[in-house]
Formats: C-alpha cells, sequence, structure tokens
C-alpha cells in the first residue's frame, strides 16, 4: 500500500502550485505587453516608416553570418561576473570521455569553464552558475570541459531553465522521459492526482520498458517511500544500486498498481 499523506500538507502543496501557475500567466502576459510596446514607433528615434518598410538590398549582396559576441578586429566588453554570495544554485557537468579520441578522462588542473545565468521563476530569479569540468585524457594528453546543455551555450545572461537533473537521471538510467504533475498537467491529462512524477515517454529497450511502464503512468512510489515531486524521485533514484530491484507505485489511469524494475 501506499503510504499516505497528510491533508493540511497536500492543501498547501496545491495552493502553491496554483499561485505558481498565476505567476506563470501573468509573466507571459507582461511579455506579450513588452513587445507590443517596442513595436510602438512613437518611441523610437526612428520615423514611423521605418517600422515596417526596410530599404532593399543591392543586388548581389549576399547576408553576412554574424556570430555571438565581440566581432573579429573589436574589444570584447563583458560585464562582471555575479558574486559568490550572489549564486543560488551550481549546476557541475560531468565529462565522461575525451571527445576527440573516447580516451578515458580525469579532472584536471585546469578551472572551470564558467557561464553564469539569471533565469525567470517564482522569486522571481535565480542565478545558476554552470560549470563545465576540464578533464585531461589520459591517452592524448589534451584538456576538454563537459559539454554544457545547448540552451545554456545559447542563452546569454537570461537563459532557459536547463532539465533538473532529476529527469537527466530518469532518462539515462530508467529509460523514462518524467516531468512533475501540476495542477495543469493533471487537468490536460484528466489525471486523478496532482502530486507524483508523469511518465512522458517510454524509451524503447529501457529500463522501464522491461518493466510494463507506459506514458501516462504517474509514479507515486519507489521502493517503501512516497513519491511527490521530481526532488523526491532525485532522492530516491539516487539511492538505488546497479543490479538490484525496484519496486515502483504507479496510478495508470483510475487505477493503482506496481511494477518491477531490473536495474
Amino acid at each position: 500500500m501506499i503510504p499516505p499523506t497528510k491533508r493540511a500538507g497536500r492543501q498547501v502543496l496545491k495552493q502553491q502550485r496554483r499561485r505558481i501557475s498565476e505567476l506563470e500567466t501573468q509573466v507571459a502576459d507582461l511579455a506579450a505587453q513588452v513587445a507590443r510596446l517596442l513595436k510602438n514607433s512613437s518611441t523610437s528615434s526612428k520615423p514611423p516608416s521605418s517600422d515596417i518598410v526596410k530599404a532593399p538590398k543591392p543586388p548581389g549582396s549576399k547576408g553576412r553570418n554574424r556570430h555571438v559576441g565581440g566581432q573579429p578586429g573589436h574589444p570584447p566588453h563583458q560585464r562582471e561576473p555575479f558574486a559568490p554570495e550572489q549564486i543560488d544554485r551550481v549546476e557541475k557537468h560531468i565529462l565522461h570521455e575525451c571527445p576527440d579520441c573516447g580516451g578515458v578522462v580525469r579532472p584536471a588542473a585546469a578551472p572551470a569553464r564558467v557561464i553564469q545565468q539569471a533565469e525567470l521563476i517564482g522569486r522571481p530569479v535565480e542565478i545558476v552558475e554552470h560549470q563545465a569540468g576540464a578533464y585531461q585524457c589520459v591517452r592524448c594528453g589534451k584538456i576538454h570541459y563537459a559539454p554544457l546543455p545547448a540552451a545554456v551555450e545559447q542563452g546569454g545572461l537570461i537563459g532557459p531553465a536547463p532539465q533538473p537533473s532529476t529527469v537527466v537521471e530518469a532518462r539515462a538510467r530508467l529509460g523514462l522521459v518524467v516531468e512533475q504533475v501540476t495542477p495543469m498537467l493533471a487537468e490536460k491529462y484528466r489525471l486523478e492526482t496532482e502530486d507524483g512524477v508523469l511518465v512522458k515517454e517510454v524509451l524503447r529497450d529501457g529500463i522501464g520498458a522491461r518493466g510494463g511502464m507506459k506514458a501516462g503512468d504517474v509514479i507515486v512510489q519507489l521502493g517503501r517511500y512516497r513519491v511527490s515531486s521530481l526532488e523526491d524521485s532525485g532522492t530516491l533514484l539516487g539511492h538505488l544500486r546497479e543490479g538490484t530491484k525496484a519496486r515502483v507505485g504507479v496510478i495508470r489511469g483510475d487505477r493503482v498498481g506496481f511494477a518491477t524494475l531490473q536495474l
């Protein structure tokens, strides 16, 4: 049986999720208003016609491929980094093998490559420092850095929130693409619960597929412990050892059942 949770705690959690959903809607509305204001030529130094009409390019001209950042021949202009006490969270990215020759890597003495981003959250911002660890290939001796998510590389100062480590681990270890259940998801997929972790996709030949997991399942228990959030599942996944079996409690439609996953 799945251990029950306290009704008061569940109610507070639901209220907080509804409030987050409301704040997200307000942020989207404000962003749309700002976009409309920026298109208003009355606030621009250009004549009104220049907002719409652009001079045609000369025949035979080709656009130049410009890269993000300073152009060749121009001095770089970089902002001051956030101070350590301003950092809310540090994401450390790991390199598993040499990207050139496939050799084994070990931590190098070189400092990590750092990108700092301010992410929009309910607070409303969280300063995240992404540290791509430096690794030296034992075979060829080259120093390489752990790969960063593409969204982080391309995001600049304000970047989209990367996938939580729990999402990455669930995909890598269990072959499951998961997402936190929210009131909006519960309504969209007609779920019987607003807690737990939704299985959005089951990867072919993964541990989840072999254990009978299906897309649309809601994970509410792992081992003997209840799963109410991604944080819960991440903590429990970290304690599962290779070669053991994990009993997973799921809600499928209006039924509650269990799947056994061989790790």
